[in-house]
């Protein structure tokens, strides 16, 4: 995950993340692409090799729960495994 830069943080704030983002939670139907069981509400980047510019496929819809358990097991370089 890049350091939250202001460029980052002026990104994701921005109306083309938005649509982007929105577009991604509408292919997944608003579920939780780790769970499958509850709401999503976020997007996460797979990959940050287009970032700024990605591709659907660099994205993923999940929870809140869900992306701060892919996030922290990201930041640890442990794979994750997400059984609830």
């Amino acid at each position: 995950m890049p350091h939250l830069t202001q460029a980052y943080k002026d990104y994701i704030s921005s109306p083309s993340w938005i649509k982007l983002k929105n577009q991604r939670l509408k292919l997944d139907k608003y579920v939780c692409q780790a769970c499958f069981k509850k709401k999503a509400t976020q997007v996460h980047h797979v990959t940050y090799k287009r970032l700024f510019h990605e591709l659907m496929d660099d994205l993923v819809s999940v929870c809140f729960p869900c992306h701060k358990l892919i996030t922290r097991a990201n930041r640890k370089k442990k794979p994750l495994s997400i059984n609830t």
